[in-house]
């Protein structure tokens, strides 16, 4: 077996263990909120049927959901405690307070340590936190991806490893007049995609107490993003065409061509290659530099249950 998968099997089926323990015994029902970039949902319903053969009368369902769901509606339903049992999550910290502790109920400390002891501090609700919340499922980065045939009917040769920002978006933006695309570049409305460009302009995001901090670097990033916003550079439908906090991605603009360049996540870069393999050659990650760092930026996702129920004796 896979080691890796073995693992996830194993610490899938710690969680489901703890909320088996807390579902009512008339229902024996465990419910799992998840959403995927790839098949994620689908290795979650194998190991969830694992379980199942494992513990007769219980019965694991998976509930497929789309991202926006994940950061819209679960932090209501957990704040009105109307969760699911188990949940897929990317806002690690954000939802800490719900996660249950499960570090009574798992019977080799050590092991758990030793494979998710690193990030286990991402999922605690407070500091020095010593508790079991959950476990890290995936590991992505974000970054930039570029249409490479877009470059080749432009004539435009892609800027080299040490380029700038400011040397991407202008060849974006030869690109895209030359080839009629709607837009030069689009982000995903997302903080957690504009923090990778801040990190490169040079923000630190945090302060050394782990508060926010707005310093010269993230308002360099702010300015060159309002800036591409209003000379058109950057298509406007994405970040302006929702209000709030709303997240939007914009891999679609670039699967339909109507982009040059797109900020998002790696595991974007599966669909569109299946999709458009057959029209586009896509996935070539540019790097842009300016002035302090690389873009490259990590996104997390988690498994956690829920704290909201009875926690097993």
């Amino acid at each position: 077996m896979n080691p890796t998968l073995s693992t996830r099997a194993a610490l899938a089926a710690a969680v489901f263990a703890v909320a088996l323990g807390s579902a009512s015994a008339q229902t024996r029902e465990i419910r799992v909120m998840c959403y995927q970039d790839g098949n994620e949902c689908e290795v979650t319903n194998d190991l969830a049927r694992r379980f199942e053969a494992q513990n007769a009368g219980v019965k694991v369902v998976v509930d497929t959901v789309p991202y926006r769901t994940i950061v819209e509606q679960l932090p209501v339903q957990l704040a009105a405690g109307q969760g699911p049992d188990i949940a897929r999550v990317t806002d690690l910290g954000g939802l800490s307070k719900h996660y249950l502790d499960v570090s009574a109920h798992v019977k080799d400390r050590r092991y758990w340590d030793s494979n998710f002891g690193a990030t286990a501090p991402w999922l605690a609700p407070a500091p020095g936190d010593k508790g079991i919340h959950g476990f890290m499922s995936q590991l992505t980065m974000t970054g930039p991806f570029v249409n490479k045939t877009l470059f080749e009917q432009a004539k435009v040769a892609l800027p080299g490893p040490k380029a700038t920002w400011d040397e991407w978006v202008a060849a974006a933006r030869q690109v895209a007049r030359a080839t009629q695309t709607k837009a030069a570049m689009a982000w995903d409305r997302s903080g957690h995609r504009f923090a990778g460009p801040a990190i490169s302009y040079g923000a630190a995001i945090f302060d050394a107490k782990g508060d926010l901090v707005l310093d010269a670097g993230y308002k360099s990033a702010v300015n060159k993003f309002v800036a591409w916003h209003r000379d058109g550079t950057m298509l406007r439908e994405v970040w302006a065409g929702s209000g709030g906090s709303t997240y939007a991605d914009s891999i679609g603009e670039f699967i339909n061509g109507n982009v040059v360049m797109v900020l998002s996540g790696v595991v974007a870069d599966q669909p569109p290659a299946a999709r458009r393999r057959q029209q586009v050659r896509l996935g070539c990650r540019a790097q842009p530099l300016r002035p302090v760092s690389l873009l490259g930026h990590p996104r997390w996702r988690g498994l956690g249950g829920a704290e909201d129920q009875q926690v097993p004796p």
